[in-house]
């Protein structure tokens, strides 16, 4: 069965159907969409809106029951102070002593019957003394003492508009009453007031805080109508007197709750905290149904309470929420109508404000807004309706007339792409009636013009690109460089081009021997030519060829080559003359690394040499120095020799640091170190020296930190820098020695007023045997402090630089790091040594003595200090000079015994009166004659040291 042709349509109805499905219906999907939306947005709004507006009425409306309860509070709250105020004042007023005037005594009269009462009305108070008690002389004067307070209850009664009337009774009768009433006409004799409830509340057994306490409603015994009262009870000491009691009538209150103005032409309520209403309006009476006389008793609130019972009402479902919290919002129904109610409770006498309004003229807004929105909303559904169908046909009829335009417009194009198809690449453009399409016939022509010029473009690149080629093949052939490529695992390695290289011998060489089988450059050639292609990066291989000329060298580099399969270029380059320069600049640095070791060793070999004759110069001068046959002169002179000696010791020792450290033999031991106690060592052995040379020595204030260090190398340094400084100074000059912590480095600056230096010569000075030429005559020295300074800080792990200003002066300053990493090598002790002196030239002596051992830790102390300063250090040697005019034997006794307990040997530098049998028969271990040199002071301490340790060990 054949199929049937599909029926054609003409182009208007596929721009009508597409036109359809993508305009019109999605349009109506969205318009239906936006109206309901519309719909839902506004009913949201709305009830977001009403929700609002009725929380903001709520709100209100309890806000109104707030302020107006506050009012009635505030009001009432007046009432209980200006109470609380007159039973104190007339507390104080029964207390003071007042005599009756005249004009009180002529108004005042009795009773057949006894009563003591006042008969005239002069504008004030009432008294009545009810006779329950005679009344004498006493009670005259408590009446001549009330009366002085009746200014004050006329003012405060008179001033307050809530209060009708004010009283104070007592326990014995006695009734003051304001305003005046006739006594004997309203109040009874012989009534014992302590019995009435007033007076019961007020004392003590139910008002122990004696506080205003507010009563119920009643009916005043004075005739004035229905009140409440205010009652505060009047002691004098722990004796209650009587009470003070304001009275409000009832009716006031009632008349400002009428009176209210209230939102919404609502109405208030009071209710007392009895549950039974105050104060009811005529709209409440209306609302509630309830027949109350427009013309009530005097006691009218009394009969409300009787008439009304506010749980038989609608309010009924209320009553408990009232009454159990303070305030509060609810609805009701009343007469069929709803009603919101909000309370508030009147703090000072718990009464209960209540608010009714009529909910509809509550909402009335809410209600307005509905209508509104609702209204609106229709209006638009039937506006969009009608839009909808209005736009439906218009777009109709546009479709009709577009699908004529197209049709010609089509025509055009077809023929415009069978001239370009055809190799007529320039067409000029139709006008079309259209812009789009317009826009589209122009980019047809547009693009049947760059298919000509791209055509036109690959011709000529294709012919540049050949020539490119041949242009390759002239640069590759005229480089020294061999190019090859390979496949994976070596395979078909070939010469990229052909040419004079790859005829020569050393190509083929080369070839054959990246090529050969088994060997070892070929294994590395296919392990890096496999890496260079399953990586794509680039890498380096270098090998050796034996040749009859000798060995050559060659350097390769592979890269990949993204072909398929991938390839591997190679470029090889000889490296032999490369290779043959560095071999002849190793041989000329061990060359020189020998002949520095070779000077290091002699430097070392030839210090030690100069040291045993030297040593033995020095004690033999000692000993000439010690006989007493020499005269003035030649004693100076044997001095000069010891003088000489040392410091000539002193640049042997420099030396031989020097070539320890050249040859990597200085021992480091790195350990915590105290910068104060170093800082100060140095600064002792030094204050001989600068005083001396008359230089001013300023130390600043050192941190009190621990680093890791050398402590020994660490004096070492401070030492030769402390010494140049005072050397290479002006006479009268000066040397400031600061310290300072900054984050992790710790910095050491030593700053002097010599002769300075120039800008050249700072770069020389660190330079071992390298001194000054304006100070080698005056200055003695061999140039290498230095030069060991810097070694040292480097070692330690620092920075040393220097400034300096041409006769100005220098500044050296030093940083080491706070922490270093400890040096695995075994500890070296430090020696201690305390020299107990009062004298300048014996502390002189024995810090020049020690000058060259920075391993050495001295410290000088004066007698009466020595014990305490020994247990602070644990000295190995004590040194004392003995005798001495401070050094009481009882002061010496206990600088040995210390030294005994602490385990270190004493030994006594002789004085001129000192001889060494006295001594050793005080205690001490050694003695020691002048001169003091460092051999004498050590010979002492080694023994004792090896003493101490076999101890230790048994």
């Amino acid at each position: 069965m054949s199929e049937q042709p599909k029926k054609k349509k003409k182009l208007y109805d596929f721009i009508w159907q597409a036109y359809y499905k993508t305009v019109i219906f999605p349009l109506l999907l969205i318009q239906a969409l936006l109206v309901l939306s519309y719909f839902a947005a506004n009913n949201w709004v709305k009830n977001e809106m009403s929700v609002h507006i009725m929380e903001q009425a709520d709100m209100q409306l309890a806000e109104a029951a707030r302020l107006q309860a506050e009012l009635i509070d505030d009001q009432l709250h007046r009432v209980a102070s200006d109470t609380t105020v007159l039973a104190a004042s007339m507390a104080r007023a029964l207390q003071q002593p007042a005599q009756l005037r005249a004009k009180d005594a002529s108004r005042l009269a009795y009773t057949p019957t006894g009563e003591y009462y006042s008969a005239v009305d002069t504008g004030g108070v009432s008294i009545y003394y009810n006779g329950i008690v005679p009344v004498k002389e006493e009670q005259r004067q408590k009446v001549a003492r009330v009366l002085t307070m009746e200014p004050l209850i006329v003012d405060v009664a008179g001033r307050n508009e809530l209060i009708a009337s004010a009283y104070f009774c007592t326990y014995d009768g006695l009734l003051v009453y304001y305003p005046f009433v006739e006594p004997t006409a309203r109040f009874v004799p012989k009534y014992d007031i302590t019995r009435h409830p007033l007076y019961i509340e007020a004392g003590p057994v139910r008002n122990p805080e004696r506080r205003v306490r507010w009563t119920m409603a009643y009916s005043s015994f004075s005739g004035l109508g229905y009140m409440i009262s205010a009652v505060v009870p009047v002691y004098i000491g722990d004796n209650m007197e009587g009470i003070y009691c304001a009275e409000i009538l009832v009716s006031r209150i009632a008349k400002q709750i009428e009176d209210m103005q209230t939102p919404w032409g609502g109405y208030a309520i009071l209710i007392g905290d009895n549950g039974k209403p105050m104060a009811l309006p005529k709209q409440a009476r209306a609302d509630w149904g309830i027949d109350v006389p427009n013309a009530m008793p005097s006691n009218w609130a009394a009969a409300l309470e009787q008439r009304i019972d506010i749980g038989s009402t609608e309010f009924a479902g209320l009553v408990p929420q009232i009454e159990a919290s303070a305030s509060g919002f609810s609805k009701i129904i009343v007469g069929g109508e709803p009603r919101v109610v909000a309370w508030n409770t009147v703090a000072e006498t718990g009464w209960k404000l209540l608010v009714v309004v009529s909910e509809k003229k509550m909402y009335e807004k809410v209600y307005t807004v509905s209508e509104t929105v609702e209204r609106m909303g229709l209006f638009l559904l039937g506006v969009s309706v009608l839009f909808f169908v209005i736009f439906t046909e218009v777009q109709r009829l546009r479709c009709e007339s577009y699908s004529k335009k197209a049709s010609t417009s089509l025509l055009m194009m077809n023929q415009l792409i069978k001239s370009i198809a055809q190799g007529d690449y320039y067409q000029a453009a139709p006008e079309a009636q259209t812009v789009e399409i317009d826009e589209t016939l122009r980019l047809i022509t547009e693009t049947g013009r760059q298919l000509g010029d791209t055509n036109k473009s690959l011709m000529l690149m294709n012919n540049e690109i050949r020539q490119k080629e041949a242009y390759l093949k002239a640069a590759l052939s005229s480089v020294d460089d061999f190019l090859l490529e390979a496949g994976r695992d070596g395979a078909d390695l070939r010469p990229v081009v052909s040419g004079r290289k790859a005829e020569t011998e050393e190509f083929a060489r080369l070839v054959h021997w990246l090529g050969s089988s088994g060997s070892l450059v070929e294994r590395r050639t296919i392990e890096a030519i496999n890496q260079v292609i399953d990586t794509g990066e680039p890498m380096l291989i270098d090998f050796e060829i034996p040749t009859r000329y000798g060995t050559r060298w060659y350097i390769a580099r592979l890269a990949r080559i993204d072909s398929e399969p991938p390839r591997v270029i190679i470029s090889v380059r000889d490296n032999t003359k490369r290779i043959e320069m560095e071999h002849s600049i190793i041989r000329a640095r061990d060359a020189a690394e020998a002949a520095s070791r070779a000077k290091s060793q002699f430097l070392s070999n030839m210090s030690h040499e100069l040291r045993t004759p030297l040593n033995a110069i020095l004690g033999f001068a000692q000993i000439l120095q010690m006989d007493e046959k020499l005269t003035g002169a030649q004693r100076e002179y044997v001095g000069e020799i010891i003088s000489a000696g040392q410091h000539l010791l002193g640049l042997i020792n420099g030396v031989l640091d020097l070539a320890r450290i050249e040859a990597g033999k200085l021992r480091i031991t790195i350990g915590p170190v105290d910068v104060r106690s170093v800082v100060d060592e140095a600064v002792t052995i030094v204050t001989p020296l600068a005083e001396n040379n008359r230089i001013a020595l300023h130390v600043g204030h050192m941190p009190g930190v621990v680093i890791q260090t050398d402590r020994t190398r660490l004096k070492q340094i401070l030492l030769n820098l402390l010494t140049n400084a005072i050397k290479y100074n002006k006479p009268g000059g000066s040397v400031r020695f600061t310290c300072a912590v900054e984050g992790e480095i710790i910095r050491f600056s030593i700053q002097d007023t010599g002769i300075g230096m120039r800008k050249e010569e700072l770069d020389k000075i660190f330079s071992p045997f390298t001194r000054l030429e304006r100070s080698s005559d005056a200055v003695e020295g061999t140039g290498v402090g230095l030069a060991i300074v810097r070694q040292l800080v480097q070692l330690l792990g620092g920075a040393i630089h220097v400034e300096s200003v041409i006769g100005e002066g220098s500044t050296f300053c030093v940083e080491f790091p706070l922490y270093l990493k400890r040096w695995e090598e075994p500890a070296r002790t430090e020696i201690k040594i305390l020299h107990v002196t009062s004298g300048r030239d014996s502390r002189m002596n024995v810090a020049r003595a020690l000058r060259g051992r920075p391993d050495v830790q001295y410290t000088a102390a004066v007698a009466e200090d020595a014990p305490q300063r020994m247990k602070a250090i644990s000295p190995r040697l004590v040194l004392v000079d003995y005798p001495a005019p401070e050094l009481k034997p009882q002061l010496l006794d206990e600088i040995l015994k210390t030294a005994r307990e602490l385990g270190a040997a004493a030994a006594a530098v002789l004085t001129q009166e000192g001889t060494r049998e006295s001594a050793l028969k005080e205690g001490f271990s050694a003695a020691i004659a002048p001169p003091v040199t460092e051999r004498a002071i050590l010979q002492i301490v080694e023994p004792h040291n090896a003493e101490s340790k076999k101890n230790e060990k048994e």
